[in-house]
């Protein structure tokens, strides 16, 4: 389980996850340990995963390259998450965007053209994870 600056992992090999082999993920959160944390989960899973620290970074990121992908955390420094999904949405409305954070009641009242295409609740488990991008993945491409 990832969560709240206490980080616990358990990958098992005996546990199967969905995978993710072949999707491009961008992953913007302030905490290293948190983005280490995901891009180590995210991988396990076979995705691409490239990391930013702050929401400029990962905003010029997402100009330079194509993702499948993005996951933000709600609340940081600088750029909250909500202004990186307002960004993500302004020039390219077709990544879906995941927020990640400790309190889903912050992000209840978004208004509908802010909200992300899902919102986690942390603690994040790599089954959780895994499930809940692959679902969005497929929401999003059947649109």
């Amino acid at each position: 389980m990832l969560g709240g600056g206490a980080l616990e992992i358990a990958l098992t090999t005996n546990q199967s996850f969905e995978q993710l082999t072949g999707r491009r993920i961008l992953v913007i959160d302030d905490e290293e340990s948190v983005r280490m944390v995901l891009a180590t989960m995210l991988q396990a899973c076979g995705a691409e995963v490239a990391t930013a620290a702050d929401g400029s970074i990962g905003l010029d990121m997402l100009q330079q390259n194509d993702y499948d992908l993005v996951m933000v955390d709600w609340n940081m420094p600088e750029m909250s998450g909500l202004e990186v999904i307002r960004h993500v949405k302004a020039c390219k409305p077709d990544v879906p965007t995941i927020i990640c954070s400790g309190n889903v009641n912050d992000c209840a009242d978004l208004a509908t053209d802010e909200k992300p295409n899902s919102i986690l609740q942390k603690p994040l488990g790599l089954s959780r994870i895994a499930s809940e991008i692959n679902q969005v993945l497929r929401a999003t491409s059947a649109d």
